[in-house]
C-alpha cells in the first residue's frame, strides 16, 4: 500500500556510525574506531540529518553532543 510519504529509513552502517559518534563525542575518534575517514563519517551523518530533517549533533567546542 503506497502512502505517498517519504521513506524514513536508515542503514545499519549509518546507525552504527551514529552510536559511535555519540559514544566518543567527536568525529575524529569515532572515525578512528570505525576504521573510516572523518570526512566519510561526517558525510554519512549529514545524509541521515537531511533524510530525517533533524540536527543529530550539536558542536560544543570540539565535542559532538546528541541533540535528541
Amino acid at each position: 500500500m503506497e502512502t505517498g510519504a517519504p521513506e524514513l529509513s536508515i542503514q545499519l552502517r549509518q546507525l552504527t556510525y551514529l552510536v559511535e559518534v555519540a559514544r566518543s563525542d567527536n568525529w575524529t575518534d569515532a572515525a578512528d574506531q570505525l576504521g573510516i575517514s572523518q570526512p566519510a563519517l561526517s558525510q554519512s551523518m549529514h545524509e541521515v540529518e537531511k533524510r530525517f530533517s533533524v540536527q543529530l549533533f550539536e558542536a560544543v567546542g570540539r565535542r559532538r553532543v546528541l541533540t535528541v
